[in-house]
């Protein structure tokens, strides 16, 4: 009986379905790092805020403290929007890894502990 239920079992593709592909801005925050993610919104926050200084001319301190403001709470906005992806792209990256694996009983919990502290 028990040679029957293990002869029955599908791969993962067939219990789950094909693989999903990223989207959009996916692929990228699927390729950084949680501390790159940080590094590039502080940087782009960084050099908007002085963007915006040498536009605005005159090289005034209350001009760039006003840019590094208004750009810092752009780049925030930014922020969240992209981290606000992460579960999306966990979520298609463990399932991605479930449909690919052709017996389900051979799961790693390392791997999709790996996925998900993503």
């Amino acid at each position: 009986m028990r040679l029957l239920c293990c002869a029955g079992a599908a791969s993962g593709e067939e219990v789950f379905g094909p693989r999903r592909e990223l989207t959009g801005v996916q692929p990228l925050v699927d390729a950084l790092p949680p501390a790159a993610r940080t590094a590039a919104e502080l940087a782009a926050a960084v050099a908007a805020g002085y963007g915006i200084r040498l536009r605005a001319g005159g090289g005034s301190r209350a001009v760039a403290v006003v840019g590094a403001v208004v750009f810092g709470a752009a780049s925030m906005a930014g922020a969240a929007a992209v981290n606000s992806v992460v579960p999306e792209v966990a979520a298609v990256g463990l399932h991605n890894y479930v449909a690919g694996c052709d017996d389900p009983n051979m799961l790693e919990s390392g791997e999709v502990e790996a996925i998900a502290s993503k």
